[in-house]
């Protein structure tokens, strides 16, 4: 990572309860949550305004990219779902 972000006291404290949440480290969530997000704004207007193009294909924000995560996702699940909301007998953990 180029540097590290500084966060407020309100955005730590809610990013620290959705860690809780998820049963996870902040690092980790915060990284959960960079990976959903992609899919709630608009990629037209992240790309527009984006000042770095040295690595779309790997961007989140590529729709490509999207569209085979949510592939890999679907068949994740159909592998280890017994449709029950369990996993391999264990209980799923709630991580978008």
């Amino acid at each position: 990572m180029a540097y590290t972000p500084q966060l407020s006291k309100e955005a730590s404290s809610t990013l620290r309860r959705i860690a809780w949440a998820m049963h996870a480290p902040m690092t980790s969530t915060l990284e959960s949550i960079m990976t959903v997000m992609p899919r709630y704004m608009k990629r037209e207007q992240v790309c527009k305004a984006c000042r770095d193009r040295s690595n779309c294909m790997e961007c989140a924000f590529n729709e490509e990219r999207i569209l085979m995560n949510d592939r890999k996702g679907e068949e994740a699940h159909h592998v280890t779902s017994n449709h029950t909301g369990k996993s391999n007998g264990e209980s799923r953990q709630n991580v978008p």
